[in-house]
C-alpha cells in the first residue's frame, strides 16, 4: 500500500509514492514548474564513462494556492512541511517535504523524506540536515 500524505477534509485519504512527493517539492520549489520525473538521470560505463540519459517526458506547469515563503524557516533560504498520518494497517508514517525559497542563489533543490513513524521531530532532523548540508559551499 501506499504511504498516505494526509487526510482530506471529506474523511478520503490521498495517497502518493515518495516520488510523487518529491516531485510536488521540486515544484513548489521552482515556481510550479514540475520537473520530468526520473529516478536514473546518468549511468557509468566502463567504457564510455558517465553517459546522461534521456529525458522521457518533460516538465510542466503547475499551480498552487500556497506560496514557498508561506512555510519558510527562520533564518534559512528554505521551506518545509511536516505531517504525521495515518497508514494502515501498520500504524502511522511522518513526511517531510522542504526546499529552498525563490531568491536562493544557487539551483532549486526539492527533497521529500518518509518515516514509517510517527515523528515528526526526526522527520525535521533529517529533512532540514539534509537541505542544511546542501546549502553549504
Amino acid at each position: 500500500r501506499l504511504p498516505t500524505l494526509s487526510g482530506q477534509s471529506d474523511g478520503a485519504e490521498l495517497r502518493i509514492t515518495p516520488l510523487q512527493a518529491a516531485l510536488v517539492a521540486a515544484a513548489f520549489t521552482d515556481g510550479g514548474k514540475r520537473p520530468a520525473p526520473g529516478l536514473v538521470l546518468s549511468v557509468r560505463t566502463p567504457q564510455a564513462g558517465w553517459v546522461l540519459l534521456p529525458l522521457t517526458s518533460k516538465s510542466e506547469a503547475v499551480s498552487s494556492s500556497l506560496s514557498p515563503q508561506s512555510l519558510a524557516v527562520e533564518e534559512l533560504p528554505i521551506w518545509q512541511l511536516i505531517v504525521s498520518a495515518p497508514n494502515q494497517p501498520s500504524g502511522n508514517v511522518t513526511w517531510y517535504l522542504g526546499g529552498t525559497l525563490p531568491g536562493w542563489n544557487g539551483a532549486p533543490l526539492g527533497l521529500a523524506v518518509l518515516l514509517e513513524e510517527a515523528d515528526p521531530q526526526s522527520a525535521e532532523a533529517i529533512g532540514a540536515g539534509i537541505l542544511k548540508a546542501a546549502l553549504q559551499p
